[in-house]
C-alpha cells in the first residue's frame, strides 16, 4: 500500500524549497480563506484602460491569488499601520495592490492599484503613512 500524502506534503513533493511554516500563526489562517471580491472592480476596471497588457495579467493574477488564499504564499505583503484590515501586495518591484479584508463575511475590496510611489489611499481617508518631509529648511 502506498503512503498517503497531505496537501501540504503534495506541494512540497511539487517544490522542494518552499517552506510551508515561515508564515506566523495569523497569516497562515489568513492563507486558507477563500475570499469574494465585492467592490473595488471599478478601480480595476479604470486602473486597466492604462495598464499596459503585461501589467493586466501580472495584476489578474495577484488578485487571483489574494481571492483563493495564497497571495501571502507568493507575494511580499504589508500591514496598514492606520488600518490592520487593509494590506498592500507588493505585486511588481512598480506595481502594488491594496485591499480591504472582512473576515467576518469572507470578502474583500480593491483599494488601490498602481505604482508604490503614488498615494495608496482611497476615499475613506485610509491611507498608507505618506514620506515624512524635513521639519526644517536644513534637512531639505
Amino acid at each position: 500500500m502506498g503512503r498517503g500524502v497531505t496537501e501540504r506534503g503534495a506541494d512540497q513533493a511539487r517544490d522542494p524549497s518552499r517552506v510551508p511554516d515561515a508564515k506566523s500563526d495569523g497569516e497562515a489562517r489568513l492563507m486558507a480563506m477563500r475570499l469574494q471580491l465585492t467592490d473595488g472592480s471599478e478601480l480595476l476596471e479604470a486602473w486597466a484602460d492604462s495598464a499596459s497588457q503585461a501589467e493586466r495579467n501580472v495584476m489578474y493574477e495577484a488578485l487571483f491569488a489574494v481571492g483563493d488564499g495564497s497571495a501571502f504564499l507568493i507575494y511580499d505583503i504589508f500591514g496598514d499601520p492606520r488600518d490592520r484590515s487593509n494590506f498592500i501586495v507588493a505585486v511588481k518591484p512598480n506595481l502594488v495592490l491594496k485591499v480591504l479584508l472582512r473576515r467576518a463575511d469572507s470578502s474583500f475590496e480593491i483599494r488601490y492599484l498602481g505604482a508604490p510611489d503614488d498615494d495608496c489611499g482611497d476615499s475613506a481617508g485610509t491611507t498608507t503613512p505618506g514620506r515624512e518631509e524635513p521639519s526644517s529648511s536644513e534637512g531639505a
